[in-house]
């Protein structure tokens, strides 16, 4: 359990969650550069992140905060899909993020 208050007093994050990694857009996957001696150009590399890799789509949208129809008039591939939502910002922490500076406008 992790107990986090970016903002004290403002009220921001100021509960109680359960961690977990979310989605990220490159599926989990990290590119990267291993440079190997006696060698001179770096050679590719992918390292996986073992937490958000592959989830179902129910999943992915439960923990952004949205519906499971969100995209479904979407034209984008399911792979295009599931950028869009590791590109995004979950709605629940957005609309928190919002309030706490709508809070911290009013007290200044």
């Amino acid at each position: 359990m992790l107990v986090l208050s970016l903002f004290p007093g403002l009220g921001l994050l100021d509960r109680a969650f359960e961690f977990e990694y979310a989605i990220t857009a490159s599926r989990g996957t990290v590119a990267g550069l291993k440079y190997d001696r006696g060698h001179s150009r770096p050679k590719s590399t992918i390292a996986k992140y073992k937490a958000a890799a592959k989830r179902p789509w129910a999943q992915l949208c439960e923990l952004q905060g949205l519906p499971l129809d969100f995209l479904d008039n979407a034209p984008f591939t399911v792979e295009g899909k599931r950028r869009a939502l590791g590109n995004g910002v979950p709605i629940p922490m957005g609309r928190e993020i919002a309030r706490a500076i709508k809070r911290a406008l009013e007290i200044a």
